[in-house]
């Protein structure tokens, strides 16, 4: 439950209506918090914001897509460690995939964003997906374990799956992730104001 992981951060009176909000409804995007993306230009305690928000019906019925899950997800890696998101995956992700070019930005409090705000090359992004596609290993060296990876898959954290067994990842301004069910990983950026980013995802399924 979040609301236990922050418990130093909330009031008494809060801490009482609070419903139970765990991980997997952050990852699945399905927390029910009405604190979203729109919210932070009004303020710098993103966190706290998001502990006293109001929550719409009852978390993990209601898919909702909400950036700030995932800025959740960085704060709690962080009262857990000690370390930013992004000091604590260098060592562990960053370095053993070669990934030496990016940036991370920060909220006002100096929490990594976590959903948003992380700048690599297509090469690093698509070695990302490798890792998944190997099952959690990268030339030979284990990163994830096996169990995260088949639950990442299983539930679909942020790995949507396809109909034709693959599964992608897509962001803004056209980012794209595809991982092939037939070992391929592809990488790429297709901003486009006319919309034809999806044309480039249909030109590869064709060719599969």
């Amino acid at each position: 439950n979040i609301y236990k992981i922050f418990e130093d951060q909330l009031n008494p009176f809060t801490k009482v209506l609070r419903p139970v909000i765990t991980v997997d409804n952050l990852l699945t995007m399905t927390s029910g918090v009405t604190f979203n993306e729109s919210g932070i230009v009004s303020g710098n305690d993103w966190l706290g914001s998001y502990l006293s928000s109001q929550v719409s019906g009852r978390p993990g019925t209601t898919f909702q897509y909400n950036s700030l899950n995932t800025y959740v997800l960085s704060a709690i890696v962080t009262k857990r460690t000690g370390e930013t998101l992004t000091d604590y995956l260098k060592p562990r992700l960053f370095e053993p995939l070669g990934i030496t070019r990016y940036l991370w930005e920060t909220c006002p409090k100096g929490i990594t964003k976590g959903g948003w705000g992380l700048f690599l090359c297509m090469e690093d992004m698509a070695k990302l997906g490798e890792v998944y596609q190997n099952g959690g290993t990268f030339e030979g060296k284990r990163l994830l374990s096996k169990e995260w990876v088949e639950l990442v898959f299983e539930r679909e954290y942020e790995l949507a799956k396809m109909e034709n067994g693959g599964h992608c990842k897509g962001g803004m301004n056209g980012q794209m992730l595809y991982l092939s069910p037939h070992g391929r990983v592809i990488a790429w950026q297709s901003y486009d104001p006319e919309g034809k980013g999806n044309t480039l995802m249909e030109l590869i399924l064709k060719n599969e």
